[in-house]
C-alpha cells in the first residue's frame, strides 16, 4: 500500500484548536477516507523537538485502515503557543490536556501513540492519571498505549 505524507496544508487533515485551562492548543484531525468505517481514534504526540507533522508518514497510513488521528502540538511547539509558566509544559499538564481533548469531541475510547522517552512518560502519566485513578474514561480497558522510542 503506497500513500504519500501530509504535508502542511493538506486537504486531508484538518488544523483545529481547543482551549484548555485558557490556554489554545493545536492538533491535526484527520478521518478515514470515505466508505473506510472508523474503528477507533488514536491521539498521536510529538518527541522533543519537533511537531504533530512527526507524524505526516503514519496518518495517512492509519487513516488508511480505519482510524481517526488527532496529532497534538505539544506546550510551546508548532501553533499550540508558549506559556510563561513551567507548570504548563509538565506530565501532569500534557496528560490532562489529552483527556480534556478527546473529552471535548465526544472521544470516550482512546490509543495514545507518542515517541522518544518524553513521550513515553507522559503516555505513562496518562495513564495513571485518567485511567488508573478512573479519572474521564473511567474503565481501564479503554485506553491502550503504544509507545515508540527512536
Amino acid at each position: 500500500m503506497t500513500i504519500d505524507k501530509i504535508t502542511p496544508n493538506d486537504p486531508r487533515i484538518t488544523h483545529a484548536y481547543c482551549t484548555i485551562n485558557g490556554k489554545k492548543w493545536h492538533y491535526l484531525d484527520s478521518s478515514p477516507p470515505s466508505p473506510t468505517p472508523t474503528k477507533g481514534t488514536l491521539i498521536l504526540i510529538h518527541g522533543f523537538p519537533d511537531l504533530s507533522l512527526a507524524w505526516r508518514h503514519q496518518i495517512p497510513f492509519l487513516n488508511a485502515l480505519g482510524f481517526r488521528t488527532l496529532a497534538l502540538d505539544c506546550m510551546g511547539y508548532g501553533e499550540t503557543g508558549p506559556s510563561p509558566s513551567l507548570h504548563d509544559y509538565s506530565f501532569k499538564t500534557h496528560a490532562d490536556a489529552i483527556a480534556a481533548l478527546a473529552a471535548s469531541l465526544g472521544v470516550t475510547e482512546v490509543v495514545v501513540g507518542g515517541h522518544e522517552r518524553y513521550v513515553d512518560w507522559a503516555s505513562i502519566r496518562y495513564l495513571l492519571r485518567h485511567q488508573i485513578w478512573g479519572h474521564s474514561f473511567g474503565a481501564k480497558e479503554n485506553l491502550i498505549a503504544l509507545l515508540m522510542s527512536y
